[in-house]
């Protein structure tokens, strides 16, 4: 091949290389109040489809978002419902059909003191509305989560109350007809319904909590068959109140069960979670190891190729809220853990799905940099849980700010090898540093190369390349505790 061949396509390659951006974070802002997200899945071209909530005006607002790989917006597409306000469900209310197709559910309360109905809507490929269906029945209901059926259709679960919650299932048509609906459990004491899942032969698994006879809170699993008809119900937890369930029918038949629990009677709770055999009997239970607790994961699981779960939930650290990624073996035993969080603000996370490329994305809410309003928020990582490939290497640092990528830039990118690398380093006015600032080199299999030392109150700087072979390395802004910001950096030969 000849030289005048070879550098347009070294060129194409690099530009190729440095516009990829396969890991992202994005908030998504409404014109109404607080915005809330209600899940997120993945379409088979790889884009990604979420539900936007806000309410204005006594309106509430569904915006249908369809976003690219690199987390940029492809539409965004509101559908009024002037009846009354929205309520999102959480962790898997958004369902990508086969047709490519789309179904949402969450809950409307109507105007005035009436009570709240079940609401699911469906989307075509590219957002805009197909129909909605409101479910009124007497009481409040609505849907929490939900799992799609071999006909194209779905199994909704939540809430129904009528003086007292009990869970809630709902079997719809592909069309959107209902075939019927179940109340579960004891009118007596309060429960939930967060998640629900599909066996190999069609029963379903329901998870959420229990309120017991002591008035303490139990994660809660139910059984059907394909009708809805309750096989078995079981509780789950310490003797104190702890948070609501999750569950995940694994390949086995088994059942991974995630939520949270306490200690003792006056501790904060810790994130939890259990293998159950597939009548409900307790193979083991792993609380998270890692004081301090005061946290829960809050998503269905996920089972990996295998037999890991990865989970994703939420923690306070330094006193803020901020989501949380962990990867459990097969045992319990906890793998790593990630956090991520916008600058120093509570975030929430309510859904996590693993993404074609290997990787996941979180959907949950994050306080803008005003804490005047929530914004949605998604934040897609590598199959290590990281922004920035190769921020496992950095054992001593679990946490990432999502809001700073661009804090960090390097030029001329590509460096040619025994070059040198300009930095300029622009982090948020008051942004408070815990420990000296560091930059770190990783290769494209996630190794550590070299680290430098940022000079304190320095703002730009360079470093040699001399000692780098040529390809793809991932630079990263970190300090005692945290990722902070990274990027691609490209050796070319000299």
């Amino acid at each position: 091949m000849s030289r005048y061949v070879l550098f347009p396509l070294l060129q194409l390659l690099t530009m190729m290389v440095l516009g990829q951006d396969e890991h992202w974070m994005r908030l998504l802002n409404g014109a109404g109040g607080p915005d809330l997200i209600g899940g997120v899945d993945q379409a088979s071209d790889s884009t990604y489809r979420t539900i936007v909530r806000y309410n204005i005006g006594g309106t509430g607002v569904a915006v249908a978002c369809g976003l690219d790989t690199s987390g940029e917006l492809l539409w965004w597409k509101p559908t009024s419902h002037g009846a009354g306000t929205l309520h999102c469900g959480l962790s898997r209310c958004v369902g990508v059909r086969a047709d490519g197709t789309w179904l949402w559910a969450g809950g409307l309360t109507p105007g005035g003191n009436q009570d709240p109905d079940a609401l699911v809507q469906a989307f075509t490929e590219s957002g805009d509305s197909l129909w909605s269906i409101r479910l009124e029945q007497t009481g409040s209901q609505g849907y929490n989560a939900m799992t799609l059926t071999s006909d194209g259709g779905a199994a909704l679960a939540g809430l129904h109350s009528d003086g007292e919650n009990q869970f809630f299932i709902v079997r719809l048509s592909a069309f959107g007809d209902t075939l019927w609906t179940k109340r579960l459990g004891s009118s007596q004491h309060g429960e939930n319904a967060y998640s629900i899942d599909t066996t190999a032969d069609g029963d379903f698994i329901l998870a959420g909590y229990k309120v017991q006879s002591g008035g303490q809170y139990d994660l809660h699993v139910m059984k059907t068959n394909a009708n809805g008809q309750l096989q078995w119900q079981r509780s789950y937890g310490s003797p104190w109140s702890d948070n609501t369930g999750f569950a995940t029918v694994l390949r086995n038949g088994r059942i991974a069960l995630a939520g949270g629990e306490r200690v003792s009677s006056g501790s904060n709770i810790r994130p939890v979670m259990y293998l159950l055999e597939a009548n409900g009997d307790e193979v083991w239970s792993a609380p998270d190891p890692d004081p301090p607790w005061f946290g829960v994961y809050f998503a269905k699981p996920i089972e990996m190729d295998n037999g890991d779960l990865v989970v994703s939930g939420g923690q306070t650290l330094n006193g803020v809220q901020v989501g949380m990624l962990s990867r459990l073996d097969s045992t319990g035993s906890l793998l790593w853990k990630r956090y991520y969080q916008t600058t120093d603000l509570p975030n929430y996370t309510y859904d996590v799905r693993r993404t074609l490329d290997g990787g996941f994305i979180l959907a949950g809410t994050a306080f803008d940099s005003a804490l005047v309003s929530q914004d949605a928020w998604l934040v897609k990582v590598d199959s290590f849980g990281c922004l920035v490939p190769g921020c496992q290497v950095f054992d001593a640092v679990l946490e990432q700010v999502t809001d700073l990528r661009d804090a960090l830039r390097l030029w001329p990118n590509p460096v040619q090898g025994q070059g040198h690398v300009q930095v300029a380093i622009d982090l948020p006015a008051g942004f408070a540093l815990r420990g000296p600032l560091r930059l770190a080199l990783t290769d494209a299999a996630g190794r550590l190369v070299e680290e430098h030392a940022v000079p304190g109150g320095v703002s730009a700087f360079s470093f040699p390349v001399f000692s780098l072979p040529s390809g793809l390395y991932h630079v990263h802004l970190l300090d005692a505790t945290r990722w902070l910001s990274g990027t691609k950096l490209v050796v070319s030969p000299p």
